[in-house]
């Protein structure tokens, strides 16, 4: 990845900089003080809310971020009625996140090689895994590997999918055999990845004997591209980005209603749309794996009733608009206002950490190029 600073910075500044000026200077015209959006004003008002909702006593749960407001709450209001807190994946204060968040998906990937060595039956299939995907990657980045299907995988390609076992927890277990095969030229397993073909979110997981992920692919994954011409948008159309805005912000707030194991599973395969072929088939596909089994019928036959009500450029709008899609990070941002959606972290986080550290935690990764994305967007915080 780009590791200079000042080109990430002025990269960063171009693509948000005028956006959030003017963002700042109609809120701050209104009379808004944006130093209030912080993580003790958010306290002072969650603890006011329960007191006017006249809850003597109440429960805490927080995940990520909601950790460090929990913490916040206890130490500022110890005695307002806190029965109980339960912190899942805890944030707290003194952890430098911007930092930090980089090498993140670097350590998740490192773990899978690292489990493969010593497990016997993946070591022996896929021996020194590790430094097979180093070599792998680094081909890719300057020949991307042509399938006999006619799919296409890039170095970004790689790194997306790999990256993305943190929040697709089902697709870890193919990623040794994805290697291999792409080692080869072969794009089977990692069109079963890409298409959510391993796994129905929201229904029953595809079940597969135990050798399964050391042996064949789901045979679903093996069929050629469709035979559906792919769909094309010539210049900007704004009704059709309206309509692939609605279909995507529509996922989303279906996707809430998953666990939150399969939301991130739906939500992955979403980002990953563009590795798909971009048909109307493949939107219709993709909603009939990730709303899955009949407590998501409803969810699946409205989902498939929006394809069907957009035009051809709606359509490939989505597409376009996940080619452009670099992690998680921007879907879930899709229909926000960014520096709305960052305002407790520029008050909290920005100010007292470093991008320079961010570029050296990046340089320090035994796989740099495993921060692709995460680093430029790093750069629009700063």
């Amino acid at each position: 990845p780009e590791l200079d600073e000042e080109t990430l910075l002025d990269n960063a500044r171009k693509e948000v900089g005028a956006d959030t000026r003017r963002c700042v200077h109609e809120l701050t015209a209104k009379g808004i003080d944006l130093r209030q959006y912080n993580s003790v004003a958010s306290a002072n008002d969650a603890i006011a809310l329960m007191h006017a909702l006249r809850y003597p006593t109440f429960n805490l749960f927080g995940i990520s971020y909601g950790t460090r407001l929990a913490l916040v709450m206890m130490r500022d209001h110890p005695n307002a009625g806190i029965r109980s807190v339960v912190l899942d994946s805890s944030f707290p204060p003194e952890i430098p996140g911007f930092e930090r968040f980089v090498t993140e998906a670097h350590e998740v990937v490192m773990q899978l090689f690292a489990d493969c060595r010593v497990d016997p039956v993946c070591n022996t299939a896929y021996p020194n895994l590790k430094e097979r995907f180093k070599t792998l990657l680094r081909a890719t980045e300057g020949t991307p590997i042509a399938g006999q299907d006619g799919t296409t995988v890039n170095g970004i390609d790689l790194v997306n999918v790999i990256t993305g076992i943190s929040s697709y927890t089902e697709s870890a277990a193919y990623i040794p055999k994805m290697i291999a095969e792409l080692e080869q030229g072969i794009t089977t397993t990692y069109n079963a990845i890409v298409s959510g073909a391993i796994v129905a979110p929201g229904g029953d997981d595809i079940e597969f004997g135990e050798d399964d992920a050391f042996d064949e692919a789901p045979e679903s994954a093996a069929a050629p591209p469709s035979a559906e011409p792919t769909i094309a948008i010539d210049a900007f159309d704004a009704e059709a980005n309206a309509q692939a805005r609605a279909f995507i912000q529509s996922v989303q707030n279906r996707a809430d209603q998953l666990s939150p194991d399969e939301k991130d599973t739906v939500l992955t395969l979403l980002t990953w749309l563009d590795k798909v072929p971009h048909t109307r088939q493949s939107l219709v596909d993709f909603v009939n794996q990730s709303f899955a089994g009949e407590s998501q019928t409803t969810n699946r036959e409205a989902l498939l009733v929006e394809i069907d009500a957009m035009s051809d450029a709606g359509v490939a709008r989505v597409f376009s608009l996940m080619a452009d899609s670099v992690d998680l990070i921007d879907v879930f941002t899709i229909g926000l206002s960014e520096p709305m959606f960052n305002s407790v972290e520029c008050n909290e986080e920005a100010p007292f950490e470093d991008f320079s550290n961010v570029l050296a935690n990046v340089a320090a990764l035994e796989i740099p190029e495993l921060a692709y994305g995460t680093l430029e967007f790093m750069a629009s915080q700063f």
